[in-house]
């Protein structure tokens, strides 16, 4: 809410010298009132120009701005998931979204267990905290792509507040992402019958075709604390920006989805480490099959001895059909292995 103020003042007027009584009081009433209404007059536009500083500054903070880091990315339409520079990083000076996640109340329990204690809790106590179980007995909302292009830019702000608390002594390894380069898939996010969220065929799929692979949107996490960490920062961070004035439906849950959509799978094949691996973009609505349905994607092709990142149509597919896969294929649940 913006408060407005008002200042008046009266002006001093200096008549006509009309006789000897009072000719002294015109000369010298000058010098008295003149530097008062002048601080009047400067006192008034200083109130002015702080009023209008406070607008400017509610209106950057709250409101939608061109040169936002997040939100200009996300007006622009921009689908890329960009990398902050070293040149870009400044310790004593977060970024907007940073600061906003800074203003976040953390309170000293939830759900029965303490804040402070965050840094031990595993898989199951991190769905706890943040009331997972509860959140998912609604119908969640999908998810647009604006609001992809913004969680993608919450995991490259963490990463940017991760190297500000420890500078080069960072350990870059211990997560990245799987490729360079996006990927346009044939797919869409839309509500499945008796399954909720999942994803459709964009457009007619032969069989064969290449419909996901690791990009610059599936993040890799190769230690257990480091994947903590990012759902953590998630369950405090601000929901997306307004559109046109209007608040996205999706305000809170982030961190619950990205506990869902999380699987662990031995990177690059079977014989490397257990790692924990995450999809920001559509792909992470993919359901399995129900009771007898075949799945119609598989994780690599028949004469492939890895499956690694990459997912075939195992069919023909027609664009609206759901695009389904068994979990089995790819994901070996191991959360321990990692000390989740």
């Amino acid at each position: 809410s913006t408060k407005k103020s008002q200042a008046g003042g009266g002006a001093s007027v200096v008549g006509r010298d009309n006789g000897p009584a009072v000719s002294r009081l015109a000369r010298q009433k000058p010098r008295q009132t003149t530097p008062t209404t002048s601080r009047s007059s400067a006192n008034l536009k200083l109130v002015i120009l702080f009023i209008g500083a406070c607008c400017i500054s509610s209106w950057w903070l709250f409101g939608s701005h061109p040169n936002h880091p997040v939100i200009n990315s996300i007006s622009s339409g921009s689908d890329d998931v960009v990398t902050p520079k070293k040149s870009n990083l400044r310790k004593n000076k977060p970024s907007s979204t940073t600061q906003q996640t800074k203003r976040q109340h953390l309170p000293k329990t939830r759900n029965g267990l303490k804040t402070s204690d965050w840094k031990k809790f595993n898989h199951r106590k991190l769905k706890t905290y943040f009331g997972c179980d509860k959140l998912f007995e609604k119908p969640r909302p999908l998810i647009t792509k604006r609001e992809w292009i913004y969680f993608r830019h919450l995991y490259n702000q963490h990463v940017e507040e991760e190297q500000q608390n420890v500078g080069d002594k960072v350990n870059k390894d211990v997560s990245y992402k799987m490729g360079k380069d996006p990927f346009d898939t044939p797919v869409e996010g839309a509500f499945t019958p008796g399954k909720g969220r999942g994803l459709i065929a964009s457009r007619d799929i032969a069989k064969g075709e290449l419909i996901f692979t690791g990009s610059n949107n599936t993040i890799v996490f190769t230690t257990g604390d480091s994947w903590r960490n990012f759902v953590w920062y998630l369950g405090h961070a601000p929901p997306p920006p307004q559109t046109n004035g209007v608040a996205s439906p999706y305000v809170e849950g982030f961190a619950c989805d990205i506990l869902a959509w999380s699987w662990n799978q031995r990177i690059p094949d079977e014989n490397g480490p257990m790692q924990a691996v995450v999809d920001i973009d559509e792909s992470s609505l993919l359901n399995s099959p129900s009771s007898g349905e075949d799945p119609n994607i598989q994780c690599g092709r028949d004469e492939d001895d890895v499956c690694g990142m990459d997912y075939y149509a195992k069919v023909d597919i027609k664009k609206g059909d759901e695009i389904v896969c068994r979990y089995s294929d790819f994901s070996t649940p191991s959360w321990k292995t990692m000390g989740l």
